[in-house]
């Protein structure tokens, strides 16, 4: 049964700026491995391409769909947190990966999620695609009971 979708998509040109940005200013959002998968370097200030960009924009739509699908989770459980949870809190719980396919996932820290939300959340199954064209990224999540 399906608890919740979410669903995102992103203007690329939004990031065009972040390509400048420190790894310092960007752990705000990403985690250090997903800085290094989208810009695939270790230097202390990004060099901006239009495939960082889209990259970057592709995992952003990513977390903001998973926190779509998360609240409709709750929602779907009759869950009233004991806390806001935040859309940057989120973002420091959850990171994009990719598996030994290539295919995208969540590595997602849910101790942080569960002490805000005030209840254990059942086992689930997440799926998640993203696809990013020049001007556009798009992620779409379904978080199902396993």
């Amino acid at each position: 049964m399906i608890l919740g979708i979410g669903t995102d998509v992103v203007a690329v040109n939004r990031f065009s700026r972040w390509g400048h940005y420190t790894h310092r200013q960007l752990q705000k959002v990403f985690s250090k491995q997903e800085i290094f998968d989208c810009c695939n370097q270790t230097a202390t200030v990004l060099k901006a391409s239009s495939y960082t960009e889209q990259r970057l924009a592709a995992r952003f739509a990513a977390k903001e769909a998973f926190y779509k699908a998360l609240n409709g989770v709750m929602l779907s459980l009759n869950i009233m947190p004991k806390q806001q949870i935040s859309f940057l809190f989120v973002c420091k719980q959850v990171q994009v990966l990719g598996d030994l396919f290539g295919r995208p996932i969540f590595d997602i820290n849910w101790n942080p999620l569960i002490d805000k939300i005030g209840y254990a959340m059942p086992p689930v199954i997440i799926h998640l695609s993203l696809t990013h064209e020049k001007s556009v990224a798009l992620a779409f999540v379904i978080i199902s009971e396993k």
